[in-house]
């Protein structure tokens, strides 16, 4: 099956945002990366933080933790003297906004409650519902990338030390939660070589047992082994068999839509069923792109 790339363009024109259609067009050599730094810029509040429903399932205007580092993954796409400015301000509204009590970050504000939300952005649900490493894990990788921003030396290690003892604290749970360990997944892409090495075996160890290998249960909201590995060179690759990859890149091309896009495959369930709408088409178009990139990087178009 050959993916009609101009479909999935025609597509991204009608009904994506802006920053996912910029991107698709900057990954694929249609435009600069300026237009995509505009949009992202959009999506920045005053206190370097962001927000503005840059995550698709909550609509909070507001910064947040979780926002902010979805922010950062955009960035970590780009280079350009204005991406140094932008993510300047993101890290110091991440020094800004450390709870030294937690030894991390509140995921969300209490204010998420006031906007169109997914039910497990309810900020009770949220203070219970998500793992320590999500988003802290994450968090101290772009602290670690970005560390000519960081005079807290003591802040980045308290953090370091954190984030090794949860790895041990997951390492006991049968199926650790699968975004808490792409929240690792990204720190391990920033982290020194030390660091790295002192990660990579227990998260290896929870991947494997993250990952679903069966497809037929593909279709429900589950980790595949494409959910850790988005290109060749991924350093947990050789945890999966290539021929369980090859069957998850062509599952992935067969899970398209009307032959131009990919829809999540969660819903907010009776929780504002029209920005709901709303939403499912932001994830589509962000989903688009993501799973485009992946085939790419695969040589799976």
């Amino acid at each position: 099956m050959t993916i009609d790339q101009q479909a999935v363009r025609t597509y991204l024109a009608t009904n994506a945002r802006l920053i996912d259609l910029a991107l698709y067009d900057f990954q694929f050599g249609n435009s600069s990366q300026q237009a995509v730094i505009q949009a992202l810029a959009a999506y920045q509040n005053k206190d370097g933080g962001f927000g503005k429903g840059i995550e698709p399932d909550f609509q909070l205007p507001d910064s947040s933790a979780l926002a902010t580092t979805v922010a950062f993954q955009y960035l970590a796409k780009l280079r350009s003297p204005e991406v140094i400015d932008m993510a300047h301000k993101g890290i110091a509204y991440f020094l800004q906004t450390y709870d030294r009590q937690k030894n991390g970050w509140n995921i969300v504000p209490k204010e998420v409650n006031s906007y169109p939300h997914a039910p497990w952005w309810e900020y009770e649900h949220s203070q219970q519902g998500f793992g320590w490493g999500n988003p802290a894990a994450e968090i101290l990788g772009y602290l670690l990338q970005y560390r000519e921003f960081v005079d807290d030396v003591v802040l980045v290690d308290t953090v370091a030390q954190r984030a090794l003892e949860r790895l041990r604290e997951l390492s006991g749970q049968a199926e650790p939660d699968f975004h808490e360990l792409l929240c690792y997944i990204r720190l391990h892409q920033q982290a020194d070589q030390q660091l790295q090495a002192e990660i990579h075996q227990p998260l290896a160890n929870l991947i494997t047992k993250a990952a679903n290998r069966n497809p037929d249960e593909w279709g429900s909201y589950v980790a595949t082994p494409l959910t850790f590995i988005k290109a060749p060179g991924s350093p947990f690759i050789s945890l999966f068999d290539h021929k369980l990859i090859k069957i998850n890149l062509n599952y992935l091309k067969q899970a398209i839509v009307n032959s131009d896009h990919w829809g999540p495959t969660w819903d907010w369930g009776d929780s504002y069923p029209d920005d709901w709408q709303e939403a499912k088409r932001a994830w589509s178009g962000k989903l688009t792109v993501e799973n485009v990139t992946v085939l790419r990087a695969f040589k799976a178009l």
